[in-house]
């Protein structure tokens, strides 16, 4: 208790349980990996919801497919020997629709829709909120490292989601009932020594516009030394710009291992 408790921020008590079974299968480039989860969580609250009830529990189950392929390929690119990959990804979610309220979300938060999420079947962190999914998330990364150090010099990404039916629990409050996901590019190259450029982009395909994207370059010349700047931009939201660095004036030693 904070001393605002009501109907809308809740307190009381909580016992959760989550479990997952998976069953990952690989042979050469291909990989298959099925997975099953159950949330489940009871609530003992000291106020009322606005329906009454003091006493409720949660039982949610989501099933999920992943499936990955990886071509490889030794050529010759920027003037040295490299290896190019190609991994095409495709997921399957599908969790149903349990009704749940949102003065409950304790500790939830959404997810921002990225590479790392874009696969997963819930949109949100925490244990209160679990949304309802039926889809399929498919994407394409290809790199290329550096045959001899094994050093990434190049990578480029895109992924996107498809509903299979309209998404009602979404971070927004609102159903979700547009099919195809925002598009996702991600890239970032090494290719020239001593420089690094990441990126990632967001696009609308229901507007036809770039909706978020985060620009970056690095310069390191040398241990202890480097230089950034990110540019970060949200439509309709935000826009911001960062530099950083750190670049030490005297005493340094030649091995670049501290100050002498």
């Amino acid at each position: 208790p904070d001393g605002s408790a009501s109907s809308s921020r809740p307190t009381g008590q909580r016992a959760h349980v989550r479990g997952e079974v998976s069953l990952p299968w690989q042979a050469g480039g291909l990989s298959l990996t099925p997975r099953a989860r159950l949330n489940v969580a009871g609530y003992d609250l000291d106020q009322s919801l606005p329906d009454g009830r003091r006493s409720l529990s949660l039982a949610i189950p989501s099933l999920s497919v992943e499936s990955g392929l990886t071509f490889e390929r030794e050529t010759t690119a920027f003037g040295r020997a490299v290896r190019q990959t190609l991994e095409p990804r495709l997921g399957y979610a599908y969790t149903p629709l349990r009704p749940q309220s949102s003065a409950l979300a304790f500790d939830s938060a959404p997810v921002e829709f990225g590479f790392a999420s874009s696969y997963a079947p819930n949109d949100f962190s925490g244990i209160d909120r679990v949304s309802d999914a039926n889809r399929v998330s498919a994407g394409l990364v290809t790199s290329v490292l550096d045959a001899t150090a094994g050093a990434e010099l190049l990578r480029l990404g895109i992924v996107q989601r498809y509903l299979l039916q309209d998404q009602e629990i979404t971070p927004l409050g609102t159903a979700l009932t547009e099919r195809f996901s925002d598009i996702l590019l991600l890239g970032s190259s090494r290719i020239v020594p001593r420089w690094s450029v990441d990126a990632t982009l967001r696009w609308s395909a229901q507007v036809q516009r770039l909706t978020r994207s985060v620009l970056g370059v690095a310069y390191a010349p040398g241990p202890g030394r480097s230089l950034s700047g990110s540019h970060r931009y949200a439509r309709d939201a935000s826009e911001q710009v960062d530099f950083g660095g750190q670049w030490p004036l005297w005493g340094w030693n030649d091995a670049g291992t501290g100050f002498a």
